[in-house]
């Protein structure tokens, strides 16, 4: 074995590891995208809490529920496109049930609350349209 060959045989051995190297990190840039991202939705799903008594729910809370949406849009744009589309379905399903809470509590809950902000509110305008017809009585 000559030089030449030596040279040769030393170039192509270099050039293909850094060939494999770069191709290397690129896919675990992306798995590690992937990893990171889902982790994120499984933070974010834990975050979400809800609290009852006997049955009766009594308080709920889903903060940063939006960013579901981003992180699914992100594992889409990874080309995850089942992650993304679960991920997407999930965002959907938990705003349906944010909407639902919503409108029980709206309806068991706050009925009582708004009567009374609402008589409280007639009783303060119609104090103070007393006020300016004694003014304007004058």
């Amino acid at each position: 074995m000559n030089w030449q060959d030596l040279t040769i045989s030393i170039g192509l051995s270099i050039v293909t590891g850094i060939i494999s190297g770069v191709y290397t990190g690129l896919v675990m840039a992306k798995f590690t995208s992937f990893c990171q991202t889902r982790l994120m939705i499984v933070t974010i799903c834990r975050d979400f809490s809800a609290s009852g008594t006997n049955g009766v729910l009594d308080g709920a809370a889903f903060p940063r529920e939006e960013e579901i949406a981003q992180h699914a849009c992100t594992l889409l744009y990874l080309g995850h496109e089942s992650a993304g589309g679960n991920a997407l379905q999930l965002s959907k399903e938990i705003g349906q049930l944010k909407y639902a809470v919503e409108a029980y509590f709206h309806c068991k809950i706050m009925v009582l609350p708004f009567m009374i902000v609402v008589l409280a509110g007639l009783s303060s305008l119609m104090t103070f349209l007393d006020s300016i017809v004694r003014k304007v009585a004058q």
